[in-house]
């Protein structure tokens, strides 16, 4: 049986402490990071600016079957609250120690979508096709959960301290690795009983935020609910971490503006800490 996991409950606990669990874990949970009106009010903003984009073709597809699964990128360029939610100062100052780091550089964000009653699930995945281009990889994703996240609603799943299993990397730097095989490479290393008894589900309520490794496997399940599951997913990085262009394949080093000396672009890519 999946275990639940225990969140970061108390809004007061010091950033030091959800650092150690984050840590250990590979993820941290933590509640109430958003005000209801700010959430309601951010929810609202992003599904309009989301039917707009879809209409237009501005949307991917990121799932792994099932259904729908849909990623819209950089949505702050178009709808600022997104950056402002992401420097709320309790998530900015938690996360920063998460990465033992005093400052955030944000690489990639997207607002993800899972389509009411139909939305598919992601497969069994890193996010280590971003923590490739760094010297050294210290990345993790922040989840601003705009809704319920629970298994009806297809929440996140985690293997509990899998970014420090031995994984091997074998997929292509900035190829998708959302639909990979990630956890039957985790039960050949490591047993499958040892596999099964690390997963646990991270229930979000709306305005709460998970943090994970980007090491650490993840996948969630479908969207049986009769609400759409909007949820904003930000990619951070230690600035004090060197671009290695040569690690970044050749179509994709346009993207990377930076001063020449492996730091990237604060116009392009935005602080989210002082």
């Amino acid at each position: 049986m999946t275990a639940i996991a225990k969140p970061m409950e108390p809004p007061c606990l010091g950033a030091e402490r959800v650092a150690a669990s984050f840590h250990r874990d590979g993820f941290a949970v933590l509640r109430n990071v958003l005000l209801p009106e700010d959430v309601s009010t951010l929810r609202a903003e992003l599904a309009q600016f989301a039917a707009v984009a879809m209409a237009h073709g501005g949307h991917h597809a990121a799932g792994h079957g099932g259904g729908p699964v849909w990623q819209i990128v950089s949505p702050h360029h178009h709808r600022p609250r997104v950056l402002h939610a992401l420097r709320q100062q309790r998530l900015a100052r938690v996360a920063a120690a998460c990465l033992g780091a005093h400052t955030l550089q944000m690489l990639q964000e997207v607002l993800l979508i899972k389509p009411a009653r139909i939305g598919g699930s992601i497969g069994w995945h890193q996010d280590r096709t971003y923590a490739g281009y760094f010297d050294p990889p210290n990345l993790l994703s922040i989840r601003i959960a705009l809704g319920a996240e629970d298994q009806a609603h297809g929440g996140l799943r985690v293997l509990k301290g899998s970014h420090r299993w031995p994984i091997p990397h074998t997929s292509d730097y900035g190829a998708s690795e959302l639909t990979d095989t990630g956890y039957a490479t985790a039960c050949e290393l490591m047993g499958p009983e040892a596999v099964s008894g690390a997963e646990q589900r991270v229930e979000l309520r709306p305005g709460d935020v998970s943090l994970h490794h980007c090491r650490t496997l993840h996948s969630s399940g479908p969207n049986r609910s009769d609400a759409d599951r909007l949820t904003v997913v930000a990619h951070v990085f230690d600035p004090r971490a060197k671009l290695v262009i040569d690690a970044v394949p050749p179509q994709l080093r346009t993207r990377f503006v930076g001063d020449g000396q492996g730091r990237l672009s604060e116009a392009e890519f935005p602080l989210l800490t002082e």
